[in-house]
C-alpha cells in the first residue's frame, strides 16, 4: 500500500524532521505534549475525533482499519501525554511498516 502525508504542504524536510523528532520521543520515552501527537497522527493520514469525554481522543486510520486507539489531551493542547498512551500510540504507528516509510520520508510500496 501506497501512504503519504496528508498534507502536501507538510511533504518537505520540515515535516520529516519533525515528524521523526516526534516518533523518537514517543520511543525513548520522552515528555511528548498533546498537540504533537495531534499533528504527528494527522500527517501520517490518521482521523481524530473528540471522545465522549472532555480532552479524550480517538483515531483511526481510513486506509489500514485496524489501526485505532484513543488519547487524553486533559483540558489543554499543552498537555503531556501519559506513558499508557505513549506507548498505545507507539505500538500502532510501528505496526505499519507504511507509516514508518512516511516517517522515514519514504512513500514507496
Amino acid at each position: 500500500m501506497n501512504l503519504q502525508l496528508a498534507s502536501p504542504v507538510m511533504r518537505g524536510v520540515y515535516f520529516v524532521n519533525k515528524g521523526i523528532k516526534i516518533f523518537q520521543k514517543l520511543k525513548s520515552g520522552g515528555s511528548v505534549r498533546c498537540v504533537e501527537i495531534l499533528a504527528l497522527l494527522k500527517e501520517l493520514g490518521f482521523v481524530v475525533r473528540n471522545g465522549n469525554k472532555g480532552g479524550h481522543k480517538t483515531f483511526y486510520h481510513p486506509k489500514l482499519t485496524e489501526l485505532r486507539g484513543h488519547f487524553d489531551c486533559g483540558h489543554s493542547d499543552r498537555y503531556e501525554i501519559k506513558e499508557c498512551y505513549k506507548k498505545n500510540i507507539l505500538n500502532i504507528i510501528e505496526e505499519s511498516e507504511d507509516l514508518i516509510s512516511v516517517l522515514n520520508g519514504g512513500d514507496d510500496d
